[in-house]
């Protein structure tokens, strides 16, 4: 996977759509070509809409960051829109709540997630 050459606009990658993610992209994608990606395609598209309004050069990708296929998408789409100069990813929690360990001596919460 090469970068493109012809292209001098500098491309930031964030995964994760999500409040964080949104606004790590609205710091980072300034006069750059801002990739989001999320697993969620209706928070996706929404974020795309509300970041082009506010003047932002962006394209969303549907991605699944436990699928490698879906990421190597991720990656070789991005690497075909410029330089990357710099890639985000932004895990938060699901809605639900964590669940307890099974070892009682861990003091370890784990959840189910797809990170982003």
């Amino acid at each position: 996977m090469q970068n493109r050459k012809d292209d001098p606009r500098d491309v930031v990658v964030v995964t994760g759509a999500g409040g964080m993610g949104t606004a790590v992209a609205r710091r980072l994608g300034s006069g750059r070509t801002l990739i989001l990606a999320d697993h969620s395609r209706e928070r996706l598209d929404q974020v795309v809409a509300e970041l082009s309004a506010e003047g932002y050069a962006v394209r969303g990708v549907p991605t699944d960051v436990s699928d490698r296929a879906s990421v190597e998408e991720l990656a070789r789409l991005s690497a075909e829109q410029g330089r990357i100069t710099a890639v985000v990813r932004w895990c938060t929690p699901p809605e639900s709540p964590p669940r307890r360990p099974r070892s009682a001596e861990s003091s370890t919460w784990t959840c189910s997630a797809r990170c982003m």
